[in-house]
Formats: structure tokens, C-alpha cells, sequence
């Protein structure tokens, strides 16, 4: 998980985005734990950079949705779950998909991002750790300029 939490707060920083990376990085840190504990195989990880807007979307295959638990004077990171989304985003809501779930939040940003990006990262479950094809480094980016939609490469 360290290296998924320095490579997304390097990227929030290339993209002038490091006034929100903690609370984006806490965010997703919590719900990846929760697919670590919850599903199997595969999950995906997406963060879209627009001009005030940086949206995070993780997809797994578990079709229940999360449920808001109590506060615990004993919650540790990575099991605060939407107790810490929820005051940390601007929107999230959850999407029953044919293949699982996708929990997507919304951060709203006050400093306009110096590129507009997507970054997908598949991230194999039982190891913690990105998917790696044919050698390729841990990335899967697109990046254009302000005003440009980003598109998946």
C-alpha cells in the first residue's frame, strides 16, 4: 500500500494538486482496505483531474454495498471506512455494476490542476500492489493540457 499512496500523492502533485493529496490519499487508502478485506482478483482505481474537480472511483467485484458504521474510539486507518469518505469529499455514492460495486467520490479543488489527467491502475487484491503488464511500469496515464478531456490511453 506505500507504494500506491506515493505514487498518487506524486501524481496530485504533478498536477498542482497537493493542497488536497492527504485527504485523497486517506480516501482511497480507506477504500482499497475495504476491497482488500472484502474481495477478490482484480480491482481498479481511477483518479480524473478537471479544472475544480478531481474525482476518484475504486471498482471491485463485491455487489453488497458499504454500509456507515458506528465511531470507534479504536478505529485505526484503513478502518475508519465511510466515517472518514464521507467529511472528506465533496459527493460520493455508491453504483451496483453487472461485474460488482463502484464507490466514487468527488473532491472539490480551489487551485486549478496545471494539466487535466486520468491515471488508471489495476490492483491485484492479494498482493496489494498494482498489476504489472508485459513489463510495463505502474502506470496507465493520459495527461492534456487545462480545457482538454482527458481520454484513457
Amino acid at each position: 500500500m506505500r507504494a500506491i499512496r506515493h505514487d498518487i500523492a506524486s501524481r496530485l502533485g504533478e498536477w498542482s494538486l497537493g493542497a488536497v493529496a492527504d485527504d485523497v490519499v486517506s480516501v482511497i487508502v480507506e477504500l482499497l482496505t475495504n476491497v482488500f478485506e472484502h474481495a477478490e482478483g482484480t480491482c481498479d482505481l481511477e483518479i480524473q483531474a478537471l479544472a475544480d474537480q478531481l474525482f476518484v472511483s475504486v471498482s471491485d467485484t463485491v455487489i453488497a454495498l458499504p454500509a456507515m458504521r458506528p465511531r470507534s474510539s479504536t478505529a485505526e486507518e484503513g478502518r475508519r471506512g465511510l466515517l472518514l469518505v464521507d467529511p472528506l469529499t465533496e459527493h460520493w455514492e455508491t453504483t451496483i455494476t453487472v461485474s460488482g460495486k463502484v464507490v466514487s467520490c468527488m473532491f472539490k479543488i480551489t487551485s486549478r490542476p496545471t494539466r487535466e489527467g486520468l491515471l488508471c491502475h489495476p490492483i491485484d487484491v492479494r498482493t496489494r500492489d498494482y498489476v504489472y503488464l508485459q513489463g510495463e511500469h505502474r502506470e496507465a496515464v493520459a495527461s492534456a493540457p487545462p480545457g482538454t478531456p482527458a481520454k484513457r490511453s
